[in-house]
């Protein structure tokens, strides 16, 4: 346990500055400034979101109250959506979801996962399913050229149901442990908590996100093939979000850092960063 020294905290650190270079990037897109810095930016931008999720899925298992961890989602989440409303009534062309869409459901994802009772892990199903819808929906828009009315953008996971899938995925990864420790011969609750379950935990998360980002650069190509311009996305430049599984490998199960200050300013700083990026790229470059 030696080399697990990232926490929570460390993690955020890295999922938030890894988000400000993905969308540097998507601002020198946007300017054409240069095409190869944009790709760097992007491509390190790639980091980002799974370890969001990733930490979305431990809040959800640590939180002493969900309720309040969903409203504070759900008011950055209104916050965005309000904005998107306003810049696409405001002729500016803007295709992404919205990521506080993904979390959120994500969160509910993972809360009925963690029931007890069958009939409420069931309704985990139903974040994958609008996942999926948002997936097929960003699709068709793409081969019609036409953003659909009836499932608009801003209404949408931005992640379509990858996001969806590398929560459930990590979630399972705790299960999976324990079936792995049966498989040794092992009593699971003597290792429990311990440096070993974590490891294992760790591994198996860190393999998800290789399984299901492969996963989702395979369906790109074979869509793709037989279908052009049904995956719109860069596909292949996802492929560098696997690089995010060295931190969860490096993950300690630890909280870390964790003042009030910081808990609501990691909040905030997404909405503020790019009104920041914005102004400042609007200023230098105009509007």
């Amino acid at each position: 346990m030696k080399y697990n020294k990232l926490s929570s905290f460390i993690i955020k650190i890295i999922a938030i500055v890894t988000m400000v270079f993905d969308h540097v990037g998507i601002m020198f897109s946007y300017y054409s400034i240069n095409d190869t810095a944009a790709y760097i930016f992007r491509a390190i931008g790639r980091l980002s979101l799974p370890l969001f999720v990733f930490m979305v899925v431990e809040g959800v298992m640590h939180t002493k109250s969900f309720s309040k961890y969903c409203l504070k989602l759900g008011i950055i989440g209104t916050i965005v959506l309000i904005a998107q409303i306003i810049l696409h009534y405001s002729n500016y062309t803007i295709i992404a979801g919205n990521i506080f869409i993904d979390l959120l459901l994500g969160a509910l994802m993972v809360k009925a996962l963690m029931s007890e009772k069958k009939g409420i892990k069931y309704l985990a199903l139903i974040p994958l399913l609008i996942g999926l819808a948002s997936f097929i929906f960003y699709s068709l828009d793409n081969v019609n050229d036409v953003v659909s009315s009836f499932f608009p953008f801003y209404l949408r996971p931005q992640y379509h149901i990858y996001s969806l899938l590398l929560m459930f995925g990590f979630y399972e990864a705790y299960k999976l442990s324990k079936v792995g420790f049966s498989i040794m011969g092992l009593d699971y609750e003597l290792y429990k908590d311990g440096p070993l379950d974590r490891m294992i935990i760790n591994g198996i998360q860190a393999g998800m996100l290789i399984v299901i980002t492969t996963l989702l650069y395979v369906v790109g190509i074979i869509y793709n093939t037989n279908i052009p311009s049904f995956i719109f996305w860069d596909y292949p430049l996802q492929n560098f979000a696997m690089i995010s599984s060295a931190f969860l490998l490096l993950y300690s199960g630890q909280r870390g850092y964790n003042a009030k200050w910081f808990q609501y300013g990691a909040y905030i700083f997404y909405p503020l960063h790019i009104v920041l990026l914005y102004v400042i790229f609007g200023l230098i470059f105009g509007l």
